[in-house]
């Protein structure tokens, strides 16, 4: 049997994932990568031992093989749009996780897939919080990504790095709604909602990100 190797240097990032991905194959959390197992680096972090996916991320997809601009099918978005629900339902409301990071870049499309409703896989989980279902879904709001990440995440990381506080907790749930929402947006149209450079998380960041939300859903 084959098996991937991930290294992870940033410790709290290791175990994050490895936790989550432990807790997503206890709840039976489906289309998301098996953890076979874990392993301490030689020299820093940790070494996670994952299934091998054969296919490629959803991100090379739309860049090298989708058509119509590199946009996807209808058919083919709703049918992801579905996989992807599902999975985010179970993963909320029984594993009681946030993945806090859904885009492009962590969903693999399977190559072979058995049937035509498991055809994607959620990974790098190093973000996934826990979520308190009874105190409104909160969860630690975590640096996803500029371009995908919620309102809520962006303002909370800003008023975090502006006035010097902790990490403040959002909806995790709802936060990956929002992420899922962009990640399908971008599939059908080939393009983010709203367009931030890939550049170092600092407060001019997460307040640029807030601006160009704002103007878009005016």
């Amino acid at each position: 049997m084959w098996v991937a190797a991930k290294h992870v240097s940033n410790v709290a990032t290791a175990e994050r994932e490895v936790a989550a991905l432990k807790l997503a194959c206890k709840f039976d959390v489906p289309r998301v990568v098996q953890l076979k197992g874990d392993l301490q680096h030689p020299t820093n972090g940790r070494v996670l031992i994952l299934e091998m996916l054969e296919g490629m991320t959803m991100a090379q997809y739309l860049l090298h093989h989708a058509e119509h601009s590199w946009a996807c099918r209808e058919e083919r978005t709703l049918g992801t749009a579905a996989q992807l629900m599902e999975t985010l339902c179970k993963l909320h409301n029984s594993a009681n996780l946030a993945h806090l990071d859904i885009k492009p870049p962590n969903m693999m499309l399977i190559r072979k897939p058995q049937n035509k409703w498991d055809t994607i896989r959620l990974v790098d989980g190093g973000l996934a919080q826990a979520l308190e279902p009874g105190n409104g879904n909160l969860a630690f709001a975590m640096g996803a990504s500029v371009n995908v990440a919620s309102p809520e995440v962006l303002f909370a990381r800003h008023l975090a790095d502006h006035c010097g506080r902790d990490v403040l907790k959002v909806d995790g749930a709802a936060a990956d709604q929002w992420s899922a929402g962009t990640t399908l947006f971008v599939m059908l149209t080939g393009d983010f909602p709203f367009l931030m450079s890939n550049q170092p998380y600092t407060r001019d960041t997460w307040r640029d990100a807030l601006q160009a939300q704002r103007s878009w859903v005016r």
